[in-house]
C-alpha cells in the first residue's frame, strides 16, 4: 500500500473489503456493514462510489470520535460536492494521485480507473497537555 507508506499511515483494518480482495488482513465485508460499525483503530477505506458521501461522512465521524487515523480514496470528482466541504476542507489533508489507479475485482486486476483519484488522510490528533491542569497539581516550594 504505497500511499500509506507515502503519507506514513498505517491502518489495521480495511473497512471496504471483500474477502478476495482485501489490503490488510483485518477487514469488513458488505456483509459486515462498515457504515454500522465502530472504527477504533487506524483505517483503510476504498469505498464503492455509490456510497463515497456515506463512507466520507463516516470516516469523519469516526475520526473525531476515536481520534484515529484514517486513509481513503476517493474521486476527484467528489471535490466540488457539499460533504466534501463539510467533512474534509480544512478539517483533513488530501493530496491527488498522479497516475490513473489500478483496481482488483475478485482478487484480479481489471485495468486502470477510468477517472482520477484523490486520496484523503483524517490524522489523529497530538495529545495535548493540559497546562492549566498540570500547573494546578504541581505543589510550588519557595
Amino acid at each position: 500500500m504505497r500511499l500509506c507508506q507515502d503519507y506514513q499511515v498505517g491502518p489495521i483494518i480495511d473497512v471496504c473489503a471483500t474477502d478476495l480482495n482485501h489490503k490488510l488482513d483485518k477487514y469488513y465485508t458488505k456483509s459486515y456493514n462498515a457504515l454500522l460499525q465502530e472504527w477504533p483503530v487506524d483505517s483503510w477505506c476504498n469505498p464503492p462510489h455509490s456510497k463515497t458521501e456515506s463512507f466520507v461522512r463516516k470516516a469523519f465521524l469516526e475520526w473525531n470520535k476515536h481520534n484515529i487515523n484514517i486513509i481513503m480514496i476517493i474521486p476527484t470528482r467528489c471535490m466540488s460536492a457539499k460533504f466534501w466541504f463539510d467533512c474534509i476542507e480544512g478539517k483533513a489533508e488530501y493530496h491527488p494521485i498522479e497516475k490513473r489507479i489500478h483496481f482488483k475485482r475478485n482478487g484480479r486486476d481489471i485495468g486502470p480507473a477510468m477517472q482520477a483519484y484523490v486520496c484523503i488522510i483524517y490524522r489523529a490528533k497530538s495529545k495535548q497537555i493540559d497546562n492549566q491542569a498540570l500547573s494546578n497539581s504541581v505543589k510550588t516550594f519557595n
